[in-house]
């Protein structure tokens, strides 16, 4: 009896993993960037790792990074081992990443799978939020949007193509608009960015003279953009990215002390210990964030509790990685001393990128917030004890 065997079922085919498109860019981005500009190679490294289309869904060609409930904790590890590579590049890759979930959450279907082509097409997203003197004004001029005004800060001016910046419209919150900067005129000036650390990011001014947009541009409503959770809940990512930073730290601590047969001193021993444990300690914070992002990030109305408890894990966590970085940065320096300090060693370098990095705004309302929000919930569990 001739029995035919079946044809194996074909076997579909999945993109790779965010790890795997980690372990691409590491081998070609092996450590910091030179400090001459955007660091343009690195950025294609990005696209080809496949980690530009990371934060898509998997049928759209990525890994759903942010983006699908359960993947906060890979998006953390993926921004906190970009840090580890380089901070500047870590920063760029974290807008990109920002921007792209924006626009998935508060844009239309038509403007998400526009953002998902270009991100696939090597195009580079970016959230330009800090004003630069009065911002850019949204006006109406014959039913179309016209841009007029300056931005900050902006990491990437210059080269970004695909920046999504805050506009306003007289007696509006603030407004997303997402720009084709390499079809759009828009001026850059990058003479003011002479920083410590973070030199290749490239943050400089931008401005907007009387630009029209299309109004397919507008992302969202006025005042989407600060929206709870994801105006304060994003803050872990930038966090991850930091400790990503902490991590090439303690690296080159080690390398510094095995490298010259210091590996066996007792002092030098308990510090690389102490340096372990914090970064240890900021690594069990992202995944404490991951747990409260993912009640709410990829959920289209999450449950007001699980909003204020991803907004109050996340201030936590930063604040706690900020102390962490600063406490690491601070053994780094004692455990290879003045060398260090003097170029090119790479701690003068990760060190003053990781000072200038750390440097977020509001860092003292966002731990008011965290006693507030402690404040506030333990009363109400104190009261409903005693009732």
């Amino acid at each position: 009896m001739n029995i035919q065997t079946p044809a194996p079922a074909p076997t579909q085919a999945f993109p790779p993993m965010a790890p795997e498109r980690v372990a691409r860019f590491a081998a070609a981005v092996p450590g910091p960037v030179p400090e001459d500009g955007f660091p343009l190679d690195a950025i294609e490294a990005l696209e080809r790792s496949g980690l530009l289309t990371a934060p898509l869904p998997v049928d759209q060609g990525g890994c759903g990074l942010g983006l699908v409930p359960g993947t906060m904790r890979e998006l953390l590890d993926t921004l906190r081992a970009a840090g580890r590579i380089d901070l500047a590049v870590g920063r760029l890759y974290e807008g990109h990443c920002n921007a792209l979930q924006l626009i998935h959450h508060f844009g239309t279907p038509e403007q998400w799978t526009a953002a998902a082509h270009d991100a696939a097409a090597g195009h580079m997203f970016a959230v330009w939020n800090t004003q630069g003197g009065r911002g850019v004004d949204l006006s109406d001029r014959d039913g179309r949007p016209v841009l007029d005004g300056e931005k900050t800060f902006c990491s990437g001016a210059g080269d970004i193509t695909r920046p999504l910046i805050t506009v306003s419209a007289a007696g509006q919150q603030p407004r997303m608009c997402l720009i084709r900067a390499e079809e759009l005129p828009m001026g850059f000036d990058l003479t003011a960015w002479k920083p410590l650390g973070m030199v290749a990011s490239s943050s400089g001014a931008i401005r907007i003279d009387d630009m029209t947009i299309e109004p397919a541009d507008l992302i969202g409503q006025p005042g989407d953009y600060h929206l709870q959770p994801w105006f304060s809940g994003g803050a872990v990512r930038f966090a991850a990215v930091h400790l990503g930073g902490a991590e090439a730290l303690l690296d080159e601590v080690v390398e510094h002390l095995t490298s010259r047969g210091r590996d066996g001193d007792p002092y030098q021993v308990a510090r690389v210990g102490t340096m372990a444990v914090a970064v240890e300690s900021g690594r069990a914070w992202l995944a404490r964030a991951a747990e409260a992002a993912d009640a709410v990030f990829g959920h289209g109305d999450p449950a007001p509790d699980a909003a204020a408890e991803a907004v109050h894990v996340a201030n936590m966590t930063r604040t706690a990685i900020e102390r962490i970085c600063l406490d690491v940065l601070e053994d780094a320096v004692r455990g290879i001393g003045v060398a260090g300090l003097l170029k090119p060693h790479p701690l003068e370098r990760r060190g003053g990128d990781l000072t200038t990095y750390l440097r977020q705004p509001a860092p003292d309302a966002t731990l008011a917030a965290v006693g507030k929000h402690v404040l506030a919930t333990r009363g109400q569990r104190s009261s409903g004890a005693g009732a």
